[in-house]
């Protein structure tokens, strides 16, 4: 099977403003989930009037800046229609990962290229050409799942009250915007400390792209709940405004790599309408 990060030379173009933090794969290696315990988690994924659209369900394996994440996102009635795969691999902020979403030929990702570079890449659809464009390094750059290791990393200033700037990338426009991520305050989810965030674009557009609310166990720092715009797209191929539950008891450590092995091979058939 060939490399999901291989370098493709394309042209690049600049369009679509969207983006999704959780989170946000085609083959994963059983290998390197087994050489290390295995972590698993799910959240479900709810539209305004509270309707299940789909599910979640999260392996992540190894040290940081070595981790390895693999997420399989499944309709209703439990058939799986999309899968992405994460690789810090040496940059836990701006990880390697690709998007597939089966039910229209939907592909995004970051993978690198020529000098260990980053390079972006969108397919809008199975028709369409690929599109791709180097993706400058910079200190505050944070791409896909590595928000969530930006926010661990911040923690004690967040908490504190402070806001951070950061240069998320978005993979629809292949190229960086400047967002603020600011704290909300303590609260609880069923009896359990959170800390609640928001992250909106750093400019005076802010209006073009809703803000994002999450929360934090207060804990552990593990997520528990999602409040924003998803790369999963509805019927008409524009992104989901959803809302993720991720519950505390939907959360395993330890678990068995094989069902890593299971997850990537699993048929993405699922033709959910969303």
């Amino acid at each position: 099977m060939p490399n999901p990060f291989a370098q493709r030379s394309l042209p690049a173009t600049r369009r679509g403003l969207v983006f999704c933090i959780p989170m946000c794969a085609v083959v994963v290696s059983a290998t390197a989930f087994a050489a290390t315990s295995t972590e698993y988690y799910s959240g479900t994924a709810y539209d305004s009037k509270g309707q299940e659209l789909y599910t979640e369900s999260h392996w992540s394996s190894g040290e940081a800046g070595e981790t390895r994440r693999l997420i399989l996102f499944s309709c209703p009635d439990g058939k799986a229609f999309a899968r992405k795969q994460v690789d810090d691999a040496g940059q836990v902020q701006a990880p390697l990962f690709e998007l597939e979403d089966a039910r229209y030929g939907y592909r995004e990702g970051v993978r690198l290229a020529d000098g260990g570079k980053r390079e972006v890449f969108v397919r809008r659809n199975a028709a369409q050409t690929e599109q791709s464009a180097l993706v400058e390094s910079a200190p505050r750059l944070v791409i896909d799942a590595g928000f969530d290791r930006f926010i661990v990393s911040h923690w004690d200033a967040l908490v504190a009250g402070d806001e951070q700037k950061v240069d998320f990338l978005l993979p629809s426009r292949l190229r960086t915007y400047s967002f603020v991520l600011k704290p909300i305050g303590a609260d609880q989810i069923d009896g359990t400390p959170v800390q609640r965030f928001r992250l909106e674009l750093d400019s005076w557009f802010v209006f073009v792209l809703p803000s994002i609310d999450m929360a934090y166990a207060s804990d552990t720092k593990a997520i528990r709940e999602y409040s924003g715009i998803s790369n999963i797209r509805d019927d008409n191929g524009k992104n989901l405004k959803v809302r993720i539950e991720f519950p505390a008891d939907a959360r395993s450590a330890d678990v068995d790599p094989h069902a890593v092995t299971a997850a990537a091979a699993v048929r993405l058939d699922g033709q959910c309408k969303l």
